[in-house]
């Protein structure tokens, strides 16, 4: 039922049995929705394939996290770290395999002299491209700590320090990145 009314500007929300809202500037009254649910066995399976992933999430590392989160920034279409990985999640589910962990990397960068560098700039990039997937710097036992996920196939790694010649690792895989990078004195 559509209610024209000259005593409200705007009116939303439920009261009793009815539901306002406004929709193309006309303010709309109609019965308030009874939801169902007849726990059919397939939405049964889905809703237990979403607490998994749920559940899952939560069991993972901040950088795994963090691997996500920086992924779903990239994706055309705007979403979290978290909708990211329940919708891989659910997807490897429904096919009846399992969703790849994100590879978590340790870097450590130091001299030739296997001496430390703090605050050694590390940015990593989907090799080709200047998209960067990862921007980081060594802590004062010269490493940082990040993961990648499987989508990101290859990667360039690029480390700068002051007083340092540059270094740059192409066409990397998430495996590969797990080293320790010696920079040479400028």
């Amino acid at each position: 039922m559509k209610v024209k009314s000259g005593l409200f500007t705007d009116i939303r929300g439920s009261m009793g049995g009815a539901t306002a809202s406004n929709w193309k500037g006309l303010m709309i009254l109609k019965k308030k929705p009874e939801p169902t649910n007849p726990q059919t066995a397939q939405q049964l399976v889905q809703r237990g394939y979403m607490a998994s992933s749920v559940t899952a999430w939560q069991g993972l590392k901040g950088v795994k996290k963090q691997a996500y989160r920086r992924m779903s920034g990239l994706m055309s279409t705007a979403m979290s770290g978290f909708n990211l990985w329940c919708a891989r999640y659910l997807d490897a589910s429904r096919a009846g395999t399992t969703l790849p962990s994100a590879t978590e990397i340790t870097n450590v960068i130091e001299t030739t002299g296997s001496v430390a560098i703090e605050g050694a700039l590390v940015r990593v990039l989907k090799t080709g491209t200047t998209q960067e997937v990862y921007r980081g710097y060594s802590d004062s036992s010269g490493e940082l700590a990040y993961a990648c996920t499987v989508e990101d196939e290859e990667y360039d790694i690029i480390i700068s320090a002051t007083g340092y010649v540059t270094k740059e690792v192409l066409s990397q895989t998430c495996a590969q990145l797990d080293d320790t990078y010696q920079l040479t004195a400028a």
